[in-house]
């Protein structure tokens, strides 16, 4: 993937006729996940601005999270440098997936980077919900209060587990099987499907 990047950059600067070609050809560049961009993409971009600079970017500094293939968000944070003519920004401040609750404690993390445009997010459910943070020493411990929640609860199909991987969905899956609660994944290999 990396080598489609450089081999364009190699062919923009080396052949200046085919980045005038596609910056004839393209009047308009929208680019979505901005916040994920890289250098080389960046320098890429701007070999075919036209003199308009017809550039929409959409993107979440806040869910930057590919450093470790390259992705830069100070790029995203410098954007209005960047650009040679005026920038026009569009905040969008409410969320309609999460309640006031989940997005107030989700803002006292996300609030630890450094660096982030200051924005202020707001909720469009008219719900509020409620978050339980809690620390557990070992995972067992963590599995053991998990299954303590579930076996008193009514509606199991209203509830969800996130795993970061594979192997802890399943170790969780088993964990539960152990104790006599039900899942709607009968074999733990399909749990492959919910991972990140």
């Amino acid at each position: 993937f990396d080598d489609m990047s450089l081999i364009c950059a190699q062919i923009f600067e080396g052949r200046n006729e085919i980045a005038q070609l596609y910056k004839e050809r393209y009047k308009y560049i929208l680019i979505d996940e901005y916040q994920d961009i890289n250098e080389m993409q960046q320098k890429n971009i701007e070999s075919i601005l036209n003199g308009d600079q017809n550039l929409f970017v959409v993107g979440d500094d806040d869910q930057a999270i590919y450093g470790f293939r390259g992705a830069k968000p100070g790029i995203m944070m410098e954007f209005e440098k960047r650009m040679k003519r005026e920038v026009h920004i569009v905040n969008l401040s409410v969320n309609y997936r999460c309640g006031k609750s989940i997005l107030d404690n989700a803002s006292l993390v996300i609030a630890e980077n450094k660096m982030r445009f200051k924005k202020k997010i707001v909720s469009g459910t008219g719900t509020n919900g409620y978050v339980i943070a809690r620390r557990y020493r070992t995972k067992e411990e963590q599995y053991e209060a998990m299954s303590v929640f579930l076996s008193g609860q009514s509606k199991l199909n209203d509830i969800g587990i996130l795993c970061r991987t594979n192997s802890e969905c399943k170790t969780i899956a088993s964990f539960l099987k152990q104790k006599g609660i039900k899942s709607n994944i009968e074999n733990t290999d399909d749990m492959a499907l919910y991972d990140d």
